[in-house]
């Protein structure tokens, strides 16, 4: 990612590559072609383990019922969803456009890589927080998932 300079962290250059960038589009394909309570299939390791689930568990069905306007239901699979899949779909977004605007998007936030740090550290602390109270709220039996 030559775009970004060697003062970028690792997580914003993985954030902002042309790989997750187009991961990120094939994630919000997925949500937007799956229907809002799922495919009946459990794909969750953890929650197959230990039947509770893991931080990122109903972020799809989350995303599949946002692009449908139930909010409400989107906020029972994930309440961190709400703010996280419209993130990852304007990062779909971008990814999905011509290299010269990813670069040019990439080049537009140089001069502020330091808020850029602090953002997705603090997204991805804030992340693994909700996933571990949500899961310990499960396990304990003061929650279930998604919520009734």
């Amino acid at each position: 990612m030559a775009v970004l300079s060697k003062k970028s962290s690792a997580a914003v250059a993985f954030l902002l590559s042309d790989l997750n960038l187009r991961m990120c589009a094939i994630f919000c394909a997925a949500a937007i072609v799956m229907p809002p309570d799922g495919l009946g299939l459990d794909l969750c390791i953890l929650k197959r383990l230990t039947g509770a689930p893991c931080p990122g568990c109903g972020m799809t069905r989350c995303g599949s019922n946002l692009v449908r306007g139930n909010f409400p239901r989107a906020f029972e699979y994930s309440p961190l969803g709400i703010i996280v899949f419209p993130v990852i779909a304007a990062l779909g977004l971008i990814g999905l456009a011509p290299r010269s605007w990813r670069n040019e998007f990439r080049r537009r936030l140089h001069p502020i890589p330091i808020w850029l740090n602090l953002t997705c550290t603090l997204g991805f602390a804030a992340f693994l927080a909700f996933g571990i109270v949500r899961w310990t709220m499960v396990i304990a039996g003061w929650n279930c998932f998604p919520s009734q």
